[in-house]
Parts: structure tokens; C-alpha cells; sequence
């Protein structure tokens, strides 16, 4: 038909995140008959935060090959600078919901400090243009440091 979704401005970015990360807190409310109360809404905004981040990620490393075949990702539209300082923006947030999160008892209180600490490196690579897999594997990281954290903390 010639149409992909992938072809809407910023839909690769934010629409795969979003079903995760309902899927992941929102799904589970429903079936359970539990509110969706700020604890499940700051939940939420942690998985999507994080989600969102290493989407954008893979997306900032792609800059070339998506702009070769139009395909409008945030990191095409916004360029280089711009996605780097809306990654930093998300970055903060991303500490700030889990430092909210780990004061409520929702998670270790060590996971704002790694979030942070990752974050910092993956923004540190992008910023060096650093190589593509290792770009990959601390944007991968991003996902698996907070359920390391859990398990082994």
C-alpha cells in the first residue's frame, strides 16, 4: 500500500514505548480491578521515561541511514544538539520520578543514582559519537541496570 506507520512523524519514537510501557503498568491495573492512582501514573512514567529514552537513542545513532530513506524520527527533525538536550531533559526526569519512586518504597534507593550514573554514560558516548554497538549496549544497559539493581541490591 506504500503506507507504514513508521513513516509519521515521531511515531517510531514514542508509540512503541507507549504500548510497553501500558502494557507493563497499565494492563496489569485492569486485570487486578486496581485504581490507577499516582503511584501506578509515576510508574507509568518511569517505564515510558525509560523506554522513550532508549528508543531515542537508537534512533540518535540512526541519523544518517533514516534521513537517507525519510524516515521523520525525532532525532531527523530536531537534529543532532537538540535530541542530545531533549535526551538530557528526559534523563533528569527519568532520576527525578525514580528518586520520587525510591522515597515511596517503590524501588531501591539505589536506582535514581544508577539511572543517573547510566544515563551520564550513554550521554557522554552520543556526545563523542562514540561506535555504533557500544552506543547499543549502554543504551541496552538503560533497560537492564534497574532490574539488576532490584534483584541484587
Amino acid at each position: 500500500m506504500g503506507f507504514r506507520l513508521k513513516d509519521l512523524s515521531y511515531v517510531k519514537s514514542f508509540l512503541p514505548p507507549g504500548v510497553i510501557a501500558g502494557i507493563l503498568v497499565v494492563w496489569p491495573c485492569v486485570e487486578n480491578g486496581r485504581g490507577f492512582r499516582l503511584s501506578e501514573c509515576l510508574v507509568f512514567v518511569w517505564c515510558l521515561l525509560v523506554l522513550i529514552i532508549n528508543s531515542l537513542v537508537f534512533d540518535y545513532r540512526d541519523i544518517e541511514g533514516d534521513s537517507a530513506v525519510e524516515t521523520q524520527t525525532v532525532p531527523v527533525r530536531l537534529g543532532r544538539r537538540n535530541t542530545i538536550y531533549l535526551l538530557i531533559g528526559l534523563a533528569l526526569a527519568l532520576v527525578g520520578v525514580s528518586s520520587w519512586l525510591s522515597m515511596k518504597g517503590f524501588m531501591n534507593p539505589l536506582m535514581p543514582v544508577t539511572l543517573a550514573g547510566v544515563s551520564a554514560g550513554l550521554l557522554l558516548a552520543l556526545r563523542r559519537r562514540t561506535c555504533p554497538i557500544t552506543v547499543s549496549v549502554l543504551a541496552d544497559l538503560l533497560l537492564v541496570f534497574p532490574a539488576a539493581v532490584e534483584i541484587f541490591a
